[in-house]
């Protein structure tokens, strides 16, 4: 009997703690892919649009109350100023952006579809948009949801639930949100946190989120990977996945020094997340040379932060030898059949 009691009584916080909350939008942009608009920031916008491939919305919202909460269910509440949305697909976001407060004009320091700080800081390394960086990317992750017509225009999406984790866990810098039914002729317009009476909102439903017995370490695997070698660069392959454990995703660190604890990074070379792969191929290293890694995994509300490890990159690809040519016959014999031909 007493034993029935602890457990009931052990159960108690997780049952009052869990509920739903409302989570205020906090920063908002639509992001523009038209050919003539790849530049335009929409911050200060009180109506973005969201259109096939040309338009998206992208979006952060208040975490603070779900930090260390599992996330079960969420919904995204809009209110439609135009159009008919009927299904869109949600994205996580791998880097920090800047909202701006422009009105469709290019804006310093905002983010638009071709910077994540215009002019100087595109989405990528190489150069990339934000297709590139979100929805093109093999380590971010996406949702398609249906929207539910609710009343007074506003719109209700649900989110799957692993979207928002992300957020929440800081592996995702909000979401951008796409038209899923592609390319359309109708402008499907939704008013943004500007718009008084009319703010979007996310329902979410959760509860702290516990994890049962110890954890072990992961048994990371970073190798060179002559594959991905070029002629003048290396290459490495890392597996972040982690066996016995369901890895929500994983942040992973590059640097040519140890890197030291409690997130301190010496000359770091390249960071990653990757939330839909857990194998990442990195490219265009020094060749041969050593690299430390570092891969903090995430199975919970915290990360488990590994520990550095050395690895050398793989070396370049050798280079081909030049065929061994000869000089070509050029003479004509003074005649005959040869092949059918006749000369």
């Amino acid at each position: 009997m007493r034993k029935i009691v602890f457990i009931v009584l052990s159960l108690i916080p997780s049952i009052v703690l869990a509920g739903t909350l409302k989570l205020p939008v906090t920063r908002d942009v639509g992001i523009c892919a038209h050919k003539n608009e790849v530049s335009l920031n929409t911050g200060g916008n009180s109506r973005i649009r969201v259109k096939g491939n040309e338009h998206y919305y992208l979006f952060n919202f208040d975490t603070k109350q779900i930090r260390g909460w599992k996330i079960t269910k969420a919904t995204l509440h809009v209110k439609l100023a135009r159009g008919h949305l009927r299904k869109v697909a949600f994205c996580t976001v791998p880097y920090e952006w800047s909202e701006g407060t422009a009105v469709n004009r290019p804006q310093k320091g905002s983010t638009c579809f071709t910077h994540l700080k215009y002019p100087d800081k595109p989405w990528t390394p190489h150069g990339g948009t934000m297709l590139d960086a979100t929805f093109n990317s093999p380590y971010m992750m996406w949702r398609a949801s249906d929207v539910k017509a609710g009343r007074s225009g506003w719109l209700e999406i649900p989110i799957a639930p692993e979207l928002i984790q992300a957020v929440a866990v800081g592996l995702s810098h909000g979401l951008v949100m796409s038209d899923e039914k592609g390319q359309t002729r109708e402008n499907h317009d939704i008013y943004t946190r500007e718009q008084a009476g009319a703010k979007p909102y996310l329902l979410i439903e959760g509860q702290p989120w516990h994890i049962a017995g110890g954890l072990s370490r992961p048994a990371v695997k970073i190798t060179p990977f002559v594959p991905a070698s070029g002629f003048g660069t290396g290459a490495i392959r890392i597996d972040t996945s982690w066996p016995g454990k369901k890895v929500f995703g994983s942040r992973v660190y590059i640097s040519e020094t140890p890197l030291l604890l409690a997130y301190r990074l010496e000359k770091t070379v390249r960071s990653f997340v990757t939330l839909s792969d857990p194998a990442i191929v990195v490219e265009g290293l020094m060749p041969s040379t050593n690299y430390y890694v570092r891969v903090d995994s995430f199975i919970g509300p915290q990360p488990f932060v590994g520990k550095a490890i050395r690895v050398r990159s793989s070396p370049v690809l050798a280079t081909p030898k030049a065929p061994k040519l000869t000089k070509p016959n050029s003479a004509m014999p003074a005649g005959g059949v040869h092949k059918g031909w006749v000369w």
